[in-house]
């Protein structure tokens, strides 16, 4: 797919927004409600997403996947190809998830 780098911009900084403590992320699954049940991403009682259920949340016309809005950052940072797996990895701290959107978005911001 061809990058829109505006569009994915706005869809990193929307994720950020909606990411921005540690108790807004979550592992396990891509969105839960103030009960720790598993919902929907887009339902209206998440209060917390992974990186996949953040990306639905915050790109409702699913113009993109979540492998290609970090496509561009992920070797050399994200170890393996799957972002679900590196989101749930036992080791993975809400810095790390961070760290990723910050880096993704000074890269949509440079180019």
């Amino acid at each position: 797919m061809e990058h829109n780098v505006r569009l994915e911009l706005e869809i990193v900084r929307k994720m950020k927004k909606l990411l921005d403590s540690p108790e807004k992320w979550t592992k396990g699954a891509t969105a839960k409600n103030s009960r720790g049940e598993i919902i929907s991403s887009r339902d209206k009682d998440a209060i917390c997403w992974c990186l996949v259920g953040a990306t639905r949340r915050c790109d409702p016309n699913f113009h993109f996947l979540t492998y290609e809005i970090f496509s561009p950052v992920m070797e050399g940072f994200v170890k393996t190809v799957s972002i679900p797996i590196w989101n749930d990895a036992p080791e993975r701290t809400y810095e790390d998830i961070v760290e990723l959107l910050n880096k993704t978005e000074e890269y949509y911001t440079a180019n």
